[in-house]
């Protein structure tokens, strides 16, 4: 019936001859509502604006849609670059990446700030897609732009991913973040402090350093309940799940893991849900149960898959598992499964 309506419409409107203008109209509309929206998806009541979105998901397609047909490169840009945060949160990764390379196909003259944004969201699904190096070079050229356009609170988020990328050189990885740390403590940006210290403290975990990386979580889920952005204290508890299953503390581990998965089901955020279901796996296989394990692992598997999406080392959940087994004393073979 909605079809039936849709395509009614659509002739009304053809007739009207004014089908440009009014996709005119649309496009701005929603390129100003993707403005408002953005910094309110890190916020207390940020559950509301996923659904706005979510709800107009369509019209946000058909906009870009209608940008990039028109080669309008700019407004396409300043679109897909600003709903970064949406796609992400919500798994559709491989959906952005096509967005994004329709919009910089038609970029050229698009302004600094729509590159800058563009790059920035475009990086993003590149990490999600585990692909490193591209991701660190889209984000070292949005950094270097927004750097220019003194965009402070976008760049602190770019400087934090972008150390991130430098896992096998940690002092370089350090010293990005610390940048990133000053840049947001200098600007009073909270929850920019909160990101970088939890980002940086998932770089620590890799190298060992629990002690450190857990005191540097801490403080930074401090800062997120402080303004009560769910998926920040939801990556936070993940990440303190990780390191108490890591010292065998798996009351503390499970009472983490089901905090964090409660956040992040009530915001829909399935980028973290990937990762902690997997972790799930591994608190459930130091319980003992690796059969439930192997459910869980294998249905994460999947869910990767179609989303695009490649497991990253640094959430810790194929490490957790190693943990896991190693507290239970299983083989490698009974968790392979929860390894892939």
């Amino acid at each position: 019936m909605l079809e039936t309506i849709r395509e009614y419409a659509a002739e009304v409107l053809a007739e009207t001859g004014d089908v440009v203008g009014m996709r005119e109209r649309h496009l701005a509309f929603y390129l100003e509502l993707v403005e408002e929206v953005e910094p309110r998806l890190t916020g207390s009541d940020q559950g509301q604006w996923y659904e706005r979105l979510a709800l107009e998901q369509e019209n946000v397609r058909e906009a870009l849609g209608f940008a990039c047909d028109r080669a309008d490169g700019e407004r396409a840009l300043l679109l897909a670059g600003t709903i970064w945060r949406f796609w992400w949160s919500r798994g559709q990764v491989d959906e952005a990446s096509r967005w994004y390379e329709r919009a910089f196909a038609v970029g050229d003259g698009a302004s600094d700030l729509a590159r800058a944004r563009g790059l920035f969201g475009a990086a993003h699904m590149a990490e999600a897609r585990g692909d490193k190096a591209r991701a660190r070079e889209e984000f070292q050229r949005a950094g270097e732009l927004l750097r220019r356009l003194g965009e402070t609170r976008w760049l602190i988020l770019a400087l934090a991913h972008l150390a991130g990328t430098f896992g096998a050189d940690p002092d370089r990885a350090e010293q990005i973040y610390g940048e990133a740390l000053e840049l947001a403590e200098a600007s009073g940006d909270i929850r920019g402090a909160a990101i970088v210290k939890g980002n940086f403290a998932d770089g620590l975990r890799l190298q060992g350093e629990d002690r450190r990386a857990a005191k540097l979580i801490e403080e930074a889920l401090e800062g997120h309940r402080a303004l009560g952005d769910v998926y920040g204290e939801a990556t936070c508890l993940g990440s303190l799940a990780i390191i108490a299953l890591g010292r065998g503390d798996l009351t503390g581990a499970s009472a983490n893991l089901r905090e964090s998965l409660e956040l992040s089901l009530s915001i829909r955020d399935a980028l973290t849900l990937l990762w902690t279901l997997a972790l799930s796996g591994a608190v459930v296989l130091a319980r003992g149960d690796a059969r439930t394990a192997a459910l869980l692992c294998a249905a994460d598997e999947a869910l990767l898959r179609a989303h695009g999406v490649e497991a990253d080392p640094a959430h810790g959940a194929s490490d957790g598992v190693e943990r896991a087994a190693h507290v239970e004393g299983l083989d490698r073979h009974e968790h392979a499964h929860c390894r892939r």
